[in-house]
Parts: structure tokens; C-alpha cells; sequence
């Protein structure tokens, strides 16, 4: 049913063909219940993150590509959701922590990416942090760098780390982040949050910046 609700909204590739049939559903989804502490709308009191963790698990019974996971929350609960998606489904798990309204430090950022991770069971980790100052719009991907080398040498998974800064300021952290970027769409009447690039926007970015070095490739045939 989520995917009929998104049709009319995307624009897919071609259907896929797979052993002689056509995949027309091949549109994943990220489904996030974002509540109003973690920079969102979803009431954060306690019935409201009683109804939040409900609200997941039927993003997993809706077979979601990825469930966005709010780090902050109940533990027992958080304990279960995890348990029921690694028993009975194939969600990946994507563990996040928004930082509204206020800047922390370098080391409360790695702690943060490390909460994020779910103890081992998240397959990434999202960290959006807050800053006053555009001098700190990369601290968000230097802690991502430091909680992954921490994983590293402590023998833990070490998942893709998403690392964001809110607001205008923190355009840059979208250019320097590389897995799993949010983006707007140069179509769109809005942007769903302030400082959302276009795809084409980030990609230019990384090119001037050298983020992205140049390819060269080859065409190997006959008759191209």
C-alpha cells in the first residue's frame, strides 16, 4: 500500500525484466516517523512514542527497504522492534539522532554515532547536529570518521555513517557526506528541510571541490 500511495509522486526507471516477468515495483522506500525532539512533527510524549514504535512496526509488516530508527527512545521497546525486524524480516535498519537547537562537542558527536548504531544491529547511523558558525560545518563528518576508526579498533561492525548539519549553515555537510545523501528536486515547490540541496546541485559541489576526482572509461565491442 506504500508504494501505491508514492506512484503518482516518482518517476522510476523502466520496468525490470527478471526471469521472463516485469519488476514494476522497484521503488524503495525509507519510512522515518520523526518526532518533534529529533526535528520532526510526531508528538515525543509518552503515549506518542508508545504510538511511534507501533507506527514502525508496521512500516516493517510493509516490507520498507529502511526503517529509520530514533536512537533516543525506550530501550525495552527499541530491544523488541529490532528483534521482531533480525526474526521475520528484511528491513535494513537505519539508526538516527537529530541535535535541535543546540551545538555539542566533537566527542558528544562520537558518542552520539555510537548510540546510533544500536549496539552492533543498525546497518547505518545518522547524526544531524546543530552549529552557530559555518568554521564548524564539517564537525558532523569528522566525528562520523572518528566513530568509525573507534568501531574499528574496538572490533565492532563498521556500518556507513550519515553525517549532517541542519540550516543553511550546514550546506556543506551535504556535499562531504557521501552514503546516503537527503536531496530535494529541482521540481519541487519546497524543500522538506532548510539547507536541502538538489542532486545536481551536490554533485557540482563535489566536482569544483574535488571531492569526486575525474574517470575515464573505455568501450570494449564491436559495431558500437
Amino acid at each position: 500500500q506504500l508504494r501505491k500511495y508514492c506512484k503518482p509522486y516518482v518517476v522510476r526507471v523502466p520496468a525490470l525484466p527478471a526471469c521472463g516477468q516485469m519488476l514494476e515495483d522497484v521503488m524503495p522506500i525509507v519510512y522515518t516517523v520523526r518526532t518533534q525532539n529529533q526535528a520532526g512533527t510526531y508528538p515525543d510524549d509518552e503515549d506518542g512514542i508508545a504510538k511511534m514504535f507501533e507506527m514502525l512496526d508496521w512500516g516493517l509488516r510493509a516490507g520498507v527497504e529502511v526503517l529509520d530508527v530514533e536512537s533516543a527512545w525506550d530501550k525495552v521497546k527499541t530491544d523488541a522492534l529490532l528483534t521482531k525486524a533480525e526474526e521475520r524480516y528484511s528491513s535494513q535498519i537505519l539508526g538516527s539522532h537529530h541535535v535541535v537547537g543546540q551545538e555539542v562537542t566533537t566527542e558528544e558527536a562520537v558518542e552520539l554515532f555510537q548510540q546510533c548504531a544500536l549496539d552492533g544491529r543498525a546497518h547505518g547511523a545518522k547524526v544531524v547536529l546543530s552549529i552557530e558558525s559555518e568554521e564548524k560545518d564539517n564537525m558532523a563528518h569528522q566525528a562520523a570518521l572518528l566513530s568509525s576508526s573507534i568501531s574499528s579498533r574496538d572490533g565492532k561492525p563498521v556500518i556507513p555513517n550519515i553525517s549532517l548539519i541542519l540550516g543553511e549553515v550546514g550546506r556543506f555537510s551535504r556535499v562531504i557526506n557521501l552514503p546516503f545523501t537527503p536531496v530535494t528536486h529541482e521540481s519541487l515547490p519546497f524543500k522538506a528541510a532548510p539547507g536541502q540541496m538538489t542532486a545536481s546541485e551536490i554533485m557540482a559541489a563535489r566536482i569544483l571541490t574535488k571531492i569526486l576526482t575525474t574517470r575515464r572509461y573505455v568501450i570494449l565491442g564491436h559495431n558500437i
